[in-house]
């Protein structure tokens, strides 16, 4: 975003007296990041209110960690079976695969159907600050914990207060999933398209166009 003071030259016939404060991209950046927070801490919300409720299997929790088969699979394929997952979100301090030209966010493939499809996999341990980063962490095993106690209650057994431990066979890294069964409970495509936000705000995420395959079908398509 070097080029965001260029903005003035090239709008200067609209708007000749338009002026940016020095801390244009810090604000943007913190406004951002604060929108993913407030997607989560609405998340959170909407899962306590319902969850008293929950049929679904706990094959359909919306949030939960990547397995370290999951993990190991796209460290070396950058791919694995991941069904209704969006968005895989992890806090390593490099992405796997030694991809050191966008650190920030990556594709993995998700092989789960016949036709493949991108994951977008976003590392937070190179983009968000100290103080949001925290917070991203604690609100995530929050709905760890949120989805751990339905489970249970779903299956009548005692359900212990506090958010559960991370199991040994799991990484720092969690999986958002939405799909039409996950729906009824709570929306995770807000949470989705504020992380990809974050993603276009740092140059990645517009090749091929903004909406990607979507673009692509319906541009194809016969009239």
């Amino acid at each position: 975003m070097a080029e965001l003071n260029t903005l003035r030259g090239k709008h200067a016939m609209i708007t000749p007296n338009m002026q940016a404060h020095g801390m244009l991209i810090e604000q943007v950046e913190y406004l951002l990041q604060r929108r993913m927070v407030q997607e989560l801490e609405l998340l959170r919300d909407r899962l306590q209110t319902v969850n008293h409720r929950l049929t679904n299997p706990a094959t359909e929790c919306l949030v939960r960690e990547l397995t370290r088969e999951e993990w190991e699979s796209i460290q070396g394929n950058s791919n694995a079976s991941l069904p209704g997952v969006q968005a895989i979100i992890c806090f390593q301090e490099s992405l796997p695969g030694g991809d050191t030209s966008r650190p920030f966010c990556r594709t993995v493939v998700d092989t789960s159907n016949v036709i493949p499809r991108d994951i977008p996999l976003y590392n937070g341990g190179t983009f968000l600050s100290a103080d949001v980063r925290e917070q991203t962490l604690h609100l995530l095993n929050t709905l760890l914990g949120i989805e751990a106690r339905a489970v249970l209650r779903m299956k009548g057994e005692k359900v212990p207060k506090g958010n559960p431990k991370p199991h040994q066979d799991s990484q720092t890294a969690y999986l958002v999933r939405s799909t039409a069964h996950t729906l009824p409970r709570a929306d995770t495509v807000p949470l989705c398209i504020a992380f990809w936000r974050m993603r276009l705000w740092n140059g990645t995420g517009w090749d091929g166009g903004l909406w990607g395959a979507w673009e692509k079908k319906s541009t194809s398509a016969e009239p």
